[in-house]
């Protein structure tokens, strides 16, 4: 049997509010009814992370928090200042809740936006591009490398609860699009299970200590080697070529060739080229991971202080590496079924 990991992206945790969630062991195979205490485990906890970590025991567990969670002083490195936002919050109760989980791996994701802080001025993160870039290429590039060390894993479970607006959809495309270019055969057939959780809206009182909340199964996938390559391969292509040319460096034309030519399975052809796939394939990584060394800028005013990623990487990057870690598979003869 393979392992199981859970995957979640936080919003500013510090003022989240212990309650009870309620998780279905077996969502929709135990019962019918999805009130149905019986068939639901209860557990005390600052997030629906925790509890499906206490309900689904899972192998590993990988959460996002975000790069907002303290005032900027002066200009940094985006990889010094997460490192210290690491150490800040490590005693915080909702990061020692969630300690308790088997193997937690927390990452700093780059989000944007007007944050209050606790002097009661407030802090623009935007991007040095008008757009949400950065997030889904971050979160996507720490996702697949983090899924290549999980070896044998059959199960992926998402919180998609917590967080800002944006942060659930993206989490949700990155975690299809990354399990899509990573599927192999396995020796089942079964390929890997992605469950989707979101807990009931709740809106903190004072004093309210006694709220209950239903963790809800909204989504199921089941990802297979064959789907998630045509699936790959449908996505890129459903879209105008234009939209890729916004990410430098990749010979969009060639690329889009090479990629109607694995839609018609013209596989020799992709071993012909595995030189050129391997070659942005690497380059789109040294992309991605050039996001953990950008430059952090602070410009204070009197009001406010505006802080901006200086980076330059179109949302699409990640969807362009996705396929050609698929079609590098192919090309090599080791992606088939």
């Amino acid at each position: 049997m393979g392992k199981k990991l859970l995957i979640s992206a936080m919003g500013n945790f510090k003022n989240y509010k212990e309650v009870t969630y309620l998780v279905s062991e077996k969502p929709s195979e135990k019962s019918s009814k999805t009130n149905d205490k019986e068939n639901q485990n209860s557990f005390k906890s600052y997030t629906s992370t925790k509890a499906l970590c206490e309900a689904f025991n899972p192998d590993r567990v990988l959460v996002f928090i975000p790069f907002t969670l303290e005032m900027l002083k002066e200009n940094s490195k985006y990889k010094d200042q997460a490192e210290t936002l690491k150490s800040n919050y490590k005693n915080d109760k909702v990061i020692e809740q969630l300690n308790e989980c088997k193997d937690l791996t927390i990452e700093v994701a780059p989000v944007i936006g007007r944050f209050a802080m606790e002097d009661d001025k407030s802090v623009l993160f935007y991007e040095k591009k008008e757009g949400i870039n950065l997030y889904p290429n971050y979160v996507y590039y720490k996702l697949i490398n983090w899924l290549k060390k999980s070896e044998d894993f059959d199960e992926v479970y998402v919180d998609l609860t917590h967080g800002i607006n944006y942060m659930q959809v993206m989490v949700y495309n990155t975690v299809i699009t990354a399990i899509n270019a990573l599927v192999k055969p396995n020796t089942s057939g079964n390929g890997i299970k992605l469950r989707f959780f979101n807990s009931d809206p709740y809106q903190p009182r004072k004093n309210d200590t006694n709220a209950e909340l239903h963790v809800n199964e909204v989504s199921r996938i089941i990802v297979r080697a064959k789907n998630g390559f045509n699936s790959l391969i449908t996505q890129v292509l459903s879209v105008e070529e234009n939209y890729y040319r916004k990410i430098n460096g990749i010979e969009v034309d060639k690329l889009m060739r090479i990629t109607r030519a694995a839609q018609a399975g013209q596989f020799l052809l992709l071993n012909y080229f595995k030189d050129f796939i391997e070659e942005k394939k690497k380059y789109l990584e040294n992309k991605l991971s050039g996001i953990e060394s950008m430059d952090v800028k602070v410009n204070k005013n009197v009001n406010n202080s505006i802080v901006t990623y200086d980076y330059d990487l179109h949302f699409s990057a990640y969807i362009m590496h996705a396929l050609l870690e698929s079609l590098s598979k192919v090309s090599k003869g080791i992606r088939k079924g």
